[in-house]
C-alpha cells in the first residue's frame, strides 16, 4: 500500500486532477465546495495499471493553510506537484517544492495541468522553466507529464508514471511500533469516536488496547477500515479509519499520535540535522524563533546551531531544537520550520532525547555527525560507545533499523569482536560496544592492581568495595560481573574479588614483624603469650598461610607448636585411652586455659571427642 499526495499553487487544478484520476471529489467541506477551494485534506484512492491500489492525499495551496500541506505529506511514498499550465512557476509552487525536497519524499512527478489551454509551444517553454528550478532537488530529473483533467488527456501516461516511480520504493518497514499521526478525529452515527491518518512502523489491530499522546489517554480499537473497506488489521503505510471506543472525538485532536502502549514518550528537546530551504533569501540564524512542524504535529520553538552561527540557503548543520510544547517524536522522523511567512528549513531528527547539559561537548558533535553521515555499522558502534549498554529492541528503536535486520549484523559485529553481548538473567541480553569494554577492563585493572599494592596481605578487595569502585548500574553489575570472570580479567574468592595473577606477597617490613611475631608466640612452646598484638592484615596473612592458626579467644600457636602439642596428646591417648584437662595441663606444661583451648580444638577437628569429662581418640592426625 502506497500513499501519493499533492502538492502545487492555489487554484493550479489538484482537486480536479484527483477527481479526474479517481472519481473522488477530495473537496469534502461545505466552505470548499462554496469557494471552490480546497481549504484542509482531502482524501481519495484508486488503483493502478499494476492492480496496486493507492491513497491520495489532496493538500490546500493557498498560502495561509501551508500548514495543513505539511501535515497532508507527513509519511507520503510520492508526490505529485501540480503546476499550471496558465501560470506556471507561482510562489506556492516555490514553497511546496522546498517542502518536498526538506522532507526528502522517495519519488514524484510533474503534472501540468490545463495543458489543453495553451499550446505545445508554451507548453515546451513551461518544461524547460521547470526542469531548472528543480534541479537539485529530489524531483530533479523527474518525469513532466502535461494532463487536462477536462479532456483527460495524459491521465493514463501519469498513472503509469505513477506505478513506474513506486515500484522503486523499498518496502514499507515494520519496527513493531505502530504510529498513527492524526489528521482527523470526528464521530460517526452508530461507531462513536473515529480518527484518521496513515499508518507507519507497524500494525494495528481490532480489540488493540492504545495510547492517544501527547496527552497519554487510553482506547480500544473497534474497528479498522482502509479506502470504506472493514480490515481487521492495518499495516504500515495504509491510510486508515479507526473506531475508537472509550475516548470522545474532542478529547484527539490534529496532531495527536496514536499509538502501542508503553514505548512512546514525548519530548520538548531535539538534536537534528539541519537543512536551510532552498527557494529563501533568508538564512537561519543562532537562537531563532521558529515554527516546527513534523507529521502532523505542530508547536513553536527555538534553534541551538551547533557549529556554526547560521546557515545559508541549502546549507546543512547540526542543530538543537527546544520545542515550547513536548511532542511524541522519534529519531528518523522528519520535520519542517517555517517563519511566520515562509518555510525556511527543515532535516530529520537524530536524538529525540538528548543530555542539554553538555550540547557544545566534542564527544556528542562527533557522535551526532555519525548519527547523521555515518554507515550503519559505524551508527551502531557509535550508540553502544556512547551508552553503557543496549539491548536489541533499544538499538533497533534508536536507529530506526528493523530487528531482523539488525541481528545479521550484530552477529558480525560480535565475530569481529567489535562488541560484546552481555547476557542478561531474565532479560534481553545486552550489547557493550568493544571499547567500552575495554574501558571497564582497564577501569577494573587499575582499581584491583591499586588494591592489592595498598593491601599486599589481602588475598582481595570485598566485594562490596569492588562494586562501589566499579560504577557499573545495579541491573548490569552482576552480568558485568560474570563476563570478567568469564574472560579471566578477574578471580572470585570468598567474599572478594582479586586480579587473576593476584598472589599476597609481604614486604620486606611485614616479613620482618612476622618473624617477630612468630618467634615471640614461640617463645613459651605450648603457653603462647597473648599481651602482644599483631597488624590485622598481618595476622590474616598467617591464617591464610596456616602459618599460626588462632584456636581461641587471643590464643594463636605457631602451626608447628600446635601440631606438636597435638602429637603429645594422641600419644598419650593410643597408650592410655583417655586424657582429661588436667592430664593436658600436665603433659604440655602448660595452664588449664591453654589445655582446655587446645582439647576442644582437636573436638572440632574430629581428632577426639569428649566422654564425661575426658577425651578420648577418634583417628589420628
Amino acid at each position: 500500500m502506497y500513499v501519493v499526495g499533492t502538492a502545487g499553487h492555489i487554484d493550479h487544478g489538484k482537486s480536479s486532477l484527483v477527481q479526474a484520476l479517481t472519481g473522488i471529489d477530495p473537496d469534502r467541506l461545505q466552505e470548499e465546495k462554496e469557494r471552490e477551494m480546497t481549504l484542509d485534506l482531502g482524501f481519495a484512492w484508486l488503483e493502478l495499471p499494476s492492480k496496486t491500489t493507492i491513497s491520495i492525499i489532496d493538500v490546500p495551496g493557498h498560502e495561509k493553510f501551508i500548514k495543513n500541506m505539511i501535515a497532508g505529506t507527513g509519511g507520503i511514498d510520492s508526490v505529485i506537484l501540480v503546476i499550471s499550465a496558465e501560470e506556471s512557476l507561482m510562489p506556492q509552487t516555490y514553497e511546496h517544492l522546498a517542502i518536498i525536497d526538506l522532507l526528502e519524499i522517495p519519488t514524484g512527478l510533474i503534472a501540468i495541468t490545463k495543458s489543453d489551454l495553451v499550446d505545445e509551444e508554451w507548453i515546451n517553454l513551461i518544461k524547460e522553466d521547470i526542469s531548472d528550478v528543480i534541479d537539485g532537488t529530489v524531483l530533479s530529473n523527474c518525469p513532466i507529464i502535461p494532463v487536462s483533467s477536462k479532456t483527460k488527456s495524459g491521465l493514463q501516461t501519469l498513472l503509469e508514471m505513477v506505478d513506474t516511480s513506486l515500484n522503486l520504493i523499498s518496502r514499507k518497514r515494520n519496527l513493531s511500533r505502530p504510529r498513527l499521526a492524526i489528521d482527523r478525529s470526528f464521530t460517526m452515527t452508530g461507531f462513536g469516536t473515529v480518527v484518521t491518518g496513515t499508518l507507519i512502523e507497524g500494525n494495528l489491530h481490532v480489540g488493540q488496547d492504545i495510547q492517544i499522546l501527547p496527552t497519554n489517554l487510553r482506547a480500544k480499537i473497534r474497528g479498522i477500515q482502509t479506502h470504506k473497506e472493514v480490515v481487521e488489521q492495518g499495516n504500515p503505510g495504509q491510510r486508515v479509519a479507526i473506531n475508537l471506543s472509550g475516548i470522545h472525538h474532542r478529547e484527539i485532536n490534529r496532531g495527536h499520535v496514536l499509538t502501542s502502549i508503553g514505548w512512546l514518550t514525548t519530548t520538548n528537546t531535539i538534536d537534528v540535522e539541519l537543512r536551510s530551504a532552498k527557494f529563501t533569501k533568508n538564512s537561519i540564524k543562532h537562537n531563532t524563533g521558529i515554527i516546527f512542524l513534523s507529521g502532523t504535529s505542530e508547536t513553536t520553538g527555538r534553534i541551538k546551531l551547533y557549529d556554526s552561527q547560521s546557515l545559508s540557503t541549502g546549507e546543512t548543520g547540526l542543530a538543537q531544537i527546544h520545542l515550547n510544547k513536548p511532542l511524541p517524536l522519534v529519531n528518523g522522523d522528519r520535520f519542517i520550520i517555517r517563519s511566520s511567512e515562509w518555510t525556511i528549513g527543515g532535516g530529520q531528527i537524530i536524538d529525540n532525547n538528548p543530555n542539554t547539559r553538555v550540547r557544545k561537548n566534542k564527544n556528542r558533535l562527533e557522535r551526532l555527525t555519525i548519527l547523521s553521515q555515518g554507515s550503519t555499522i559505524e551508527k551502531i558502534i557509535n550508540e553502544l560507545n556512547f551508552n553503557e549498554t543496549l539491548d536489541l529492541n533499544t538499538i533497533s528503536n534508536h536507529l530506526e533499523i528493523p530487528e531482523n535486520d539488525l541481528k545479521d549484523i550484530i552477529n558480525d559485529l560480535k565475530v569481529d569482536r567489535e562488541l560484546i553481548e552481555i547476557h542478561m538473567d531474565g532479560e534481553n541480553d545486552v550489547y557493550i560496544s568493544d571499547n567500552n569494554w575495554k574501558k571497564i577492563v582497564k577501569h577494573t585493572t587499575e582499581v584491583l592492581k591499586k588494591f592489592h599494592l595498598e593491601n599486599p596481605l589481602k588475598s582481595g578487595m570485598p566485594k562490596e568495595e569492588f562494586k562501589q569502585k566499579l560504577s557499573i548500574t545495579e541491573n548490569h553489575y552482576k552480568n558485568v560481573l560474570n563476563q570478567l570472570i568469564s574472560e579471566f580479567i578477574i578471580k572470585e574468592k570468598e567474599s572478594t574479588f582479586s586480579q587473576l595473577e593476584h598472589q599476597t606477597t609481604p614486604t620486606k617490613e611485614q616479613k620482618s614483624l612476622m618473624e617477630s611475631y612468630l618467634k615471640y608466640l614461640s617463645s613459651n612452646r605450648f603457653s603462647p603469650p597473648t599481651d602482644k598484638q599483631i597488624d590485622t592484615d598481618l595476622l590474616n596473612y598467617l591464617s591464610t598461610k596456616e602459618i599460626v592458626i588462632k584456636i581461641g579467644e587471643n590464643i594463636i600457636f605457631p602451626k608447628e607448636n600446635l601440631k606438636a602439642a597435638t602429637d603429645v596428646i594422641i600419644n598419650y591417648l593410643k597408650n592410655n585411652g583417655s586424657v582429661s584437662v588436667a592430664q593436658t595441663r600436665d603433659l604440655l606444661n602448660t595452664s588449664r586455659k591453654y589445655a582446655l583451648a587446645i582439647l576442644e580444638h582437636l573436638d572440632n577437628n574430629q581428632i577426639t571427642r569428649r566422654k564425661d569429662d575426658e577425651r578420648i581418640l577418634i583417628k589420628t592426625q
